[in-house]
């Protein structure tokens, strides 16, 4: 991490903002003695951003979320639904929905223009490593509450209860740690034997986390994505392809054999009592069937098809009826190809402020490994909100960028960005 004396003063200003940011979404010990909404953070994040860096208020992705904005204002005027996942539809007015919406996403999209466009290199790797020990640290305050129980941690973010004990992570936190993967399986990869060890054991201990939280989706993206981060190969990208084909031939003889099945059944003790238990035996059912069955699977099946009868239905404007179990059919399902083009373009646009900032190729790998992970998420599930966007847009691609071009590798490349502004 570079000594913050070689930042401007404006530099150190927005990097305060941004950790203050990242403390509230990301660390939820440091919210659990403040009485300050995470709602009054991001309209205090927007304005410092706009005030220290006005350009960050015109950038690319900020003006696709502008079209995107006045699309869900124009839906309000007109009295046509709209859907905004993790919120009360029904109850809750329009324009709040906006505000809070706008409040979710603005932050996360002008700090990573002010770190690619208007920082430095010094600044993108600050934060990513920066975002790294913090959240570490984090799980070093919970490791003894999830040793207790398997289930424990998800139990607890879905409670109620007053005893509850502070500082744990809610429900999106807990979906947003795989994102960080990509950033410490490239650093695995391309550290000296000292560096690689230690990212192997962080590495382990984001995996021990991410099988307490109980979150199925989670499991198996980490899961998959650690298994093809040690298959990529540096020297032939296409060989990579070829033995992903070849994993995905003998996952289906492995699965026509009964081997898949019987791997489930290995696993199953495993996850006795917990959430991915009742997924786990639906997934047996369902190939012992032939056919999607089972609770889960099915509900959420369903949940999906709604969505999309919606926007078959009407394809460029969308209906009033969604699963709420899609960010992206949710979109689509409501506000048809009008809403979903200008939200999709976000989220390519801020890709692309990133791409600029690594030359290798087998690194940038990585970089779209972060992005493909949050598709995941927002195709599968209905929530996302301020955390999910901080984890896609800055948390989690500034650790593959300081990663890339950090020292520590096996190989130094010189970057074409400017240190100082």
């Amino acid at each position: 991490m570079m000594a913050a004396s070689s930042l401007s003063l404006r530099q150190k200003i927005f990097l305060a903002f941004t950790f203050l940011y990242i403390l509230f979404n990301a660390i939820p010990l440091f919210t659990a003695y403040l009485p300050i909404t995470v709602q009054i953070i991001c309209i205090v994040t927007v304005i410092a951003c706009g005030l220290l860096y006005p350009r960050s208020l015109i950038c690319k992705p900020m003006k696709w979320f502008y079209i995107f904005l006045m699309v869900l204002i124009a839906y309000a005027v007109s009295g046509n639904y709209f859907h905004i996942n993790g919120l009360n539809n029904n109850t809750m007015p329009a324009s709040s929905r906006i505000i809070i919406e706008a409040a979710w996403i603005m932050p996360s999209i002008m700090i990573a223009d002010v770190l690619s466009e208007h920082g430095s290199m010094k600044l993108l790797k600050i934060v990513g490593w920066g975002s790294l020990i913090l959240l570490v640290l984090s799980f070093i305050y919970i490791l003894p509450v999830i040793s207790m129980s398997a289930n424990m941690l998800r139990e607890l973010a879905m409670s109620d209860a007053p005893d509850v004990p502070k500082g744990l992570p809610d429900y999106t936190l807990m979906h947003s740690y795989p994102l960080m993967l990509p950033g410490l399986c490239l650093a695995f990869r391309k550290g000296n034997l000292r560096n690689s060890i230690f990212f192997a054991a962080t590495i382990v201990l984001f995996s021990f986390v991410i099988m307490r939280t109980a979150v199925t989706t989670s499991i198996g993206i980490s899961m998959a994505f650690i298994f093809f981060a040690l298959l990529v190969s540096k020297e032939s990208l296409n060989k990579t392809v070829f033995l992903l084909c070849l994993c995905i031939v003998l996952f289906y003889v492995a699965y026509e054999s009964g081997l898949v099945l019987a791997f489930i059944e290995w696993v199953m003790p495993y996850f006795e009592g917990t959430a991915v238990m009742e997924k786990l035996i639906d997934i047996r059912n369902s190939i012992n069937s032939g056919s999607v069955t089972g609770g889960t699977l099915e509900v959420r099946g369903d949940l999906h098809d709604l969505s999309k009868q919606s926007f078959y239905d009407n394809p460029l404007f969308g209906g009033d009826k969604v699963g709420r179990h899609s960010q992206v059919l949710d979109i689509l399902g409501s506000m048809g190809i009008i809403g979903f083009l200008p939200f999709i373009m976000i989220f390519i646009s801020v890709l692309k402020l990133y791409i600029t900032e690594i030359n290798d190729r087998f690194d940038r790998v990585f970089l779209y490994s972060c992005f493909g992970i949050a598709l995941v998420y927002l195709y599968s599930k209905g929530i996302f909100g301020a955390t999910g966007w901080l984890f896609t847009y800055v948390m989690a691609p500034c650790l593959v960028v300081a990663v890339a071009n950090s020292n520590f590798s096996k190989r130094v490349r010189p970057t074409s960005r400017m240190y100082n502004q």
